[in-house]
């Protein structure tokens, strides 16, 4: 486990005994760490108050058996997608590598996947997952996408994190599209966590402008067409 996860790990209260002095020990000793245990543990209790009745629903039988033994993630399918435009792998790794610098860690994968395509602007939805980014709200949980947050990022644009049985991710709305900027092999987690994984949750928490919306900002997003 990163140190990035840990420290998510810790405000979730997933550590055991050691794992949790260890990270109060680092807190102690750099201000940085402690800050960034601060942020998330401000980010979490917006999630809370804006998804808490979402979250305590319980997770559909389908979707449970679906996430109950994923895919392992091999060490050799990591990459980091290319922003807004084609890349190279090494310039991809490169790119992943200042992400992780810039204390922001993003697990992605190289496998083609049927929700995606490559465009000369990057990695965009289609099919089912376009259409669940879309039109589906967060309280829909019986198809085989659930949507997560919806928030608006920095620059203005609408993003929404999403799941399904192979993938995890955010995709941002973008000239009419929905533009993958972090993908995951899915969680090997059984519980469905509806802000997605501690990789994703760092990506949200680095983009986020405000609060994330709550069931009816989500609405009337989609009723406005994300506009």
């Amino acid at each position: 486990m990163t140190l990035p996860e840990k420290i998510i790990a810790y405000v979730d209260g997933e550590l055991n005994d050691s794992e949790r002095a260890e990270v109060e020990a680092l807190a102690t000793g750099d201000p940085d760490i402690a800050a960034q245990i601060e942020a998330h543990r401000a980010l979490s209790a917006r999630l809370s108050t804006a998804f808490g009745p979402v979250a305590d629903e319980p997770v559909p039988a389908g979707l449970a058996a679906l996430l109950a033994a994923p895919e392992e993630p091999k060490a050799d399918n990591v990459v980091a997608f290319a922003p807004r435009k084609l890349r190279p792998v090494y310039m991809q790794v490169a790119g992943m590598a200042a992400c992780l610098v810039a204390g922001v860690a993003i697990t992605l994968f190289l496998t083609p996947q049927g929700d995606f395509r490559q465009t000369h602007d990057g990695l965009i939805a289609r099919g089912g997952l376009d259409k669940a980014l879309s039109t589906q709200l967060a309280a829909d949980v019986d198809g085989p996408t659930r949507i997560g947050l919806t928030f608006a990022d920095k620059g203005g644009s609408l993003c929404r994190t999403f799941a399904t049985a192979a993938n995890e991710g955010m995709a941002c709305r973008q000239d009419g599209k929905w533009h993958i900027e972090v993908a995951a092999r899915a969680t090997t987690r059984t519980e469905f966590t509806q802000a997605g994984s501690p990789l994703i949750l760092q990506a949200v928490d680095a983009r986020l402008e405000g609060d994330v919306f709550d069931a009816d900002q989500e609405r009337s997003a989609r009723d406005s067409g994300w506009k």
